[in-house]
């Protein structure tokens, strides 16, 4: 049998001193005298495929002064060998253990007990596998462990805000229970009284004449009398819609409101009415179009209520199109207003907005919504609900029919085709009530060529070479839009890597078969391996005339990594990877492909799953977790996701970069990745300086690998790794406090970021 060998070095002054060399058979137990000045212990052994297990390590200090106890210290203990457990460690050739205490103060007796056990090679691969699978499990659970603490620590933060204004708001409500007590007697005071009760008739007229829109004298007659009855029935509208102080609106903006009346019942149209006249706006005007006795009714209520057969023309007007069944908040003219005069640039607005059932108190379902998405918005319609833009956007030959399919998909998609992401505001409120039976059936057969219709002139606006629809959701209306690209163009693939040669070569296998077509090199980045296997895996992937093998020797450093290998690169598009993917079936190239060549866009990720085929990413929200995690973590692959974000193409703030596509082009642009991230954020931050830029960040739920997350790096498990982690973050922090602050803009105030499940806060249902 092969013998194993030990040696025993210190550290001193002048460096290692082999004290002895000792055979398998003597290594039983050893006690050496270490000499003054020694700072450090080191084992070396010599043999291949042991299980060393180190019985006893101890250090014993000689006594200072007569009477002293000697000190005894367990010594600590770093290897590159592989642990199996406490003090049981598997070798491999040429594996070293150190101890690393210092011993300057005094003689040390070193007392080691040690036993080395053989095992064969096959015996040494199974253990190693099965330890390293031990390893993933406990890695996966520390995750977890650290993420339910996060949210513990902000679940605790956020009851005792909580608990703060419940105090706050007790002592509110008791001072206005005292008001509203002394109120009400004086009303019922009032009412009691014989004046009050003969002035009634008079009140009735004196209130219509002094009433500013009310018109002519005949008019307000008309309406103290005559339509008394449909006020009383408008009246009773009123109560899920307290009047509110009215806004001044002098200055505008002013909203076209257009409505076109079917067979709506009296009580929706009602209703629908009494959220307009309690609006606390005045800049407003309601264009209705419908039967002719409704809309003279309409008009009699308010001199801003005027027939029309069509969509008005009024180019300085905000114009949105609302349907009979919908509801706005007293707020919502006045909210959006108020952002529109924020932001003077501004040529659009919209709102978050909620479905109801059978009346507007049985809520259905809540969508609190990024901000405008050019790329989210061609594969649904996400901002339906209220939407206003400016009149001089719209082409006046455009058809009322395609202005209106689809919750008004095909106006919304028309006017924001020429805007940026700055011409379009968001308030993020729940302001809007829609019906739940529209969204369920309003897919109509003959509305689906209306919407692809605006779909193709909403791309052609822009400049997006669209070259096919696919509607992949009927009832949902969602589409899967392909653009034209070029597949001779060459694509550098950066795959980092150190050993899992298994790993890196199911990765290049999977690559391959999906890139036929398509013009391609691999760039592997070999850093530090020790393997000789994985070197003569190298030798046969080289063999390809696509692949090379770039040396870095330097320790780990993804930004380093990756920047070194972008120089060597010859493509005019990269695609970073990670050596621990699998390609899943599909055109993962075409369809990361199809944005990064468009001009606005600098970098597209793909959907990540787990081997278990549940999410691991779908793109990177700003602000989870305190700083950055991923989308929908944990969903189902077939998934929808919040608002069917799993299932259609977004703009996104960042994306992994465990499967990144990018112009290398715009990688230079931004001098690359910060090398300030070894191994953390790196994505992140890196995506937040491509939008600084100007630049927009897709995520396609279309391009799909499996990703063994974190395989080939291990996880944060030693204090130097949970102290640059640190690091990291604090770096994040320091130089993106604007959207930490913020918050995402492609996520919402309105949902946790205690947890990656756009889960809705509870103070926002």
């Amino acid at each position: 049998m092969e013998k194993a060998f030990v040696s025993l070095e210190t550290e001193g002054a002048e460096g290692y001193k082999r004290q002895r060399r000792l055979m398998e058979e003597e290594l039983s137990e050893i006690c050496l005298s270490l000499p003054k000045g020694t700072t450090n212990i080191r084992l070396q052994f010599e043999g291949k495929n042991r299980i060393l297990y180190l019985k006893t390590v101890q250090g014993v200090s000689s006594p200072r002064k007569e009477g002293e106890e000697a000190l005894i210290y367990d010594l600590s203990f770093s290897t590159n060998a592989l642990r199996l457990g406490h003090n049981l460690f598997l070798l491999e050739e040429n594996n070293s253990c150190v101890y690393g205490e210092d011993f300057r103060f005094g003689t040390i007796e070193l007392r080691l007990q040690t036993d080395i056990i053989c095992l064969s090679d096959e015996e040494a691969e199974a253990l190693s596998h099965a330890v390293r699978r031990k390893e993933a499990e406990n890695r996966e659970l520390e995750e977890k462990w650290l993420f339910q603490r996060s949210t513990y620590d902000e679940k605790v933060q956020e009851v005792e805000r909580l608990e703060a204004d419940k105090v706050e708001l007790n002592e509110t409500i008791e001072e206005l229970r005292g008001e509203v007590a002394f109120w009400r007697d004086k009303y019922h005071e009032m009412e009691q009284s014989s004046s009050w009760r003969l002035t009634a008739p008079i009140r009735s007229i004196t209130g219509a004449l002094r009433e500013k829109k009310a018109g002519s004298p005949l008019k307000a007659l008309k309406r103290a009398f005559v339509g008394r009855e449909g006020l009383d029935k408008l009246k009773a509208q009123y109560a899920a819609f307290p009047e509110e102080k009215a806004a001044e609106a002098e200055s505008g903006p002013v909203f076209a409101l257009y409505v076109r009346f079917t067979e709506e019942p009296e009580e929706v149209v009602l209703r629908f009415a009494a959220t307009l006249l309690r609006q606390t706006w005045q800049g407003f005007f309601l264009y209705a179009e419908g039967k002719p006795e409704l809309i003279t009714w309409l008009c009699s209520l308010d001199e801003r209520i005027v027939p029309c057969s069509g969509p008005p023309k009024e180019k300085d007007f905000f114009l949105s199109f609302l349907s009979p069944g919908d509801l706005l908040m007293p707020k919502t003219l006045e909210k959006c207003a108020l952002a529109l005069r924020e932001n003077p640039g501004a040529k659009a607005v919209y709102t978050d907005s909620a479905f109801y059932g059978e009346g507007p108190q049985n809520t259905k379902d809540l969508w609190f919504k990024p901000d405008f998405s050019p790329d989210y918005l061609m594969g649904m319609n996400y901002i339906r609900g209220f939407y206003a833009a400016k009149g001089s956007l719209l082409s006046t030959e455009e058809e009322t029919d395609l202005l209106i399919a689809d919750k008004a998909y095909g106006y919304i998609l028309l006017t924001t085709a020429g805007l940026s992401e700055a011409e379009v505001c968001h308030v993020r409120e729940r302001l809007f009530y829609e019906k739940e039976e529209e969204r369920t059936g309003f897919v109509l057969e003959k509305e689906n060529p209306l919407i692809e219709e605006a779909l193709r002139k909403a791309a052609q606006k822009r400049g997006w070479p669209l070259q096919s629809l696919t509607l992949i959701d009927r009832k949902k209306s969602l589409f899967h839009p392909t653009y034209s690209f070029d597949r001779q163009k060459l694509i550098s693939v950066v795959i980092p890597n150190k050993d899992h040669g298994e790993d890196l070569a199911k990765c290049i296998d999977s690559l391959k078969r999906s890139a036929e077509g398509y013009a391609l090199e691999i760039l592997i980045v070999e850093n530090n391996s020790a393997k000789k296997e994985t070197f003569e895996l190298y030798r046969r992937l080289e063999q390809d005339e696509r692949i090379r093998v770039l040396q870095y020797r330097d320790r780990f450093n993804f930004s380093r990594i990756n920047n070194f290998a972008v120089k060597e690169a010859k493509g005019e598009l990269l695609l970073l990877l990670n050596n621990d993917m699998t390609v899943l079936p599909g055109d993962l190239l075409g369809e990361l492909l199809m944005y990064a060549e468009r001009p606005d866009v600098g970098a597209v990720g793909a959907k990540l799953l787990y081997p278990d085929n549940t999410i691991q990413h779908a793109g990177v929200i700003i602000g989870l977790g305190g700083v950055a995690a991923h989308s929908h973590k944990d969903y189902g692959k077939e998934d929808a996701g919040y608002m069917n974000r799993l299932l259609v193409a977004q703009n996104l703030s960042a994306v992994t970069a465990a499967c990144l596509m990018m112009r290398k082009a715009v990688y230079e642009e931004i001098d690359g990745m910060d090398p300030g991230y070894e191994v953390a954020f790196n994505d992140a931050d890196f995506c937040m300086r491509i939008r600084k830029k100007g630049y927009r960040v897709v995520f396609t739920p279309f391009a799909r690998l499996t990703h063994y997350e974190s395989k080939s790096r291990g996880t944060e498990n030693t204090p130097e790794k949970a102290e640059r982690f640190e690091s990291e973050v604090q770096r994040f922090k320091a130089l993106w406090p604007g959207i930490l602050r913020d918050g995402d803009p492609y996520y919402n105030p309105n949902l946790t970021t205690a947890s990656e499940d756009f889960s809705i806060r509870p103070e926002a249902l």
